[in-house]
């Protein structure tokens, strides 16, 4: 496949083969770990601490 594609990479994050034998529950854990992640990432873009318009941080987000 390289002399084919080059070094071009195959893998991307968010998707997990299982080629070297892993369980289910392995699975599971690495798939409920990567949704806790988005989850919490989903979380840091529900407000914005510095003001689009001006450039100042905003104050009182509470």
């Amino acid at each position: 496949m390289k002399y084919k594609y080059g070094n071009r990479k195959f893998w991307c994050r968010g998707y997990y083969v299982d080629t070297v034998g892993r369980n289910q529950r392995t699975i599971e854990e690495y798939i409920r770990n990567q949704l806790r992640e988005d989850h919490q990432m989903d979380q840091l873009n529900l407000f914005e601490e510095v003001d689009p318009f001006t450039g100042k941080k905003i104050r009182g987000k509470n």
